[in-house]
């Protein structure tokens, strides 16, 4: 579920459409997941009361943990855009992203599950999974409303950050290993399965694509 409350530390004097140039290839991504406490979401299961983002690096392994691109949905409005350090692809907002320490990212964006998801050639570079993202198609199995990801069209239980998100991984084909799971709060833990701290929606995506 997206929530405007998250704010992850950008980089001073960065350039978010920086990350649109022919340079910027998809070669690492992290998915961040943190709790939402609010009493909106008392009523809905746990694990489903979730604020998802990516981290997205251009860097080889050895360089990982540098600086990258944050990626994510929610209720954000483009109006609230501080110095111009995020990159809003609405006028209104919603989707956006912008340049972060991969530790900020973790801090304040992966509270509680941090995931490094694995890619398979080809890559694609980041503008063009902005764009496949920005088309609607009707056959989308995580957009099923053929909605935009701007604020408008923000649905805290039909259209949020977590279909968002399973809307990537499918376009990315992004795999997982359990190796790759951090959690940090360990309440979370049901009958020793990590995996179920994870919102159903991209369970799915990810479980999909483990088997392709």
């Amino acid at each position: 579920m997206g929530c405007c409350n998250y704010i992850v530390k950008l980089i001073k004097g960065s350039n978010p459409e920086d990350a649109l140039k022919d340079t910027f290839i998809i070669k690492q991504i992290t998915l961040g997941i943190s709790n939402l406490e609010n009493a909106l979401y008392k009523s809905v299961k746990k694990e489903e009361a979730v604020h998802a983002a990516f981290f997205i690096s251009n860097a080889d392994n050895e360089r990982y943990k540098d600086k990258g691109i944050v990626l994510e949905y929610g209720k954000y409005e483009s109006s609230n855009n501080e110095k111009g350090l995020m990159k809003y692809e609405y006028n209104d907002g919603g989707m956006r992203y912008g340049w972060c320490k991969q530790n900020d990212f973790n801090k304040e964006l992966a509270t509680d599950v941090c995931i490094n998801l694995g890619l398979e050639p080809p890559l694609i570079l980041f503008r063009d999974l902005i764009e496949k993202l920005k088309k609607k198609e009707a056959n989308n199995k995580y957009n099923k409303n053929n909605k935009n990801w701007n604020l408008r069209d923000f649905s805290v239980f039909n259209h949020n950050c977590q279909h968002f998100a399973a809307n990537v991984i499918e376009i990315l084909k992004a795999k997982y290993d359990d190796k790759c799971i951090f959690i940090r709060n360990n309440e979370w833990y049901k009958n020793g399965k990590k995996i179920d701290i994870i919102p159903n929606i991209i369970k799915e995506a990810l479980l999909n694509n483990k088997d392709n």
